[in-house]
């Protein structure tokens, strides 16, 4: 199981929110597929302030932790299985 940030409100419902600098460079990078510590790393703030930040982001309602069962996201590289005949 992992963690992954989701954003569970509109657009235009972010923007009536009080939302500060560290938590806005931590919304940027919510994808809804990345782990929340991929998450945290990609925001470039130091490991507590984008705690902090996701934590505001959960309590104002705009952002949902969720658990991912790996086994039902895993992807293959190899992309999909080819329709082609081998000769």
């Amino acid at each position: 199981m992992r963690t992954v940030p989701v954003i569970v409100i509109f657009s235009r419902e972010l923007g009536e929110l009080p939302i500060d600098p560290s938590s806005g460079e931590v919304l940027r990078c919510i994808d809804g597929r990345a782990s929340l510590e991929s998450v945290l790393d990609a925001s470039g703030l130091a490991e507590d302030e984008a705690r902090g930040a996701m934590e505001d982001l959960v309590s104002l309602g705009a952002v949902a932790l969720v658990e991912v069962d790996e086994r039902l996201t895993a992807r293959s590289d190899a992309g999909p299985a080819s329709t082609e005949r081998r000769s």
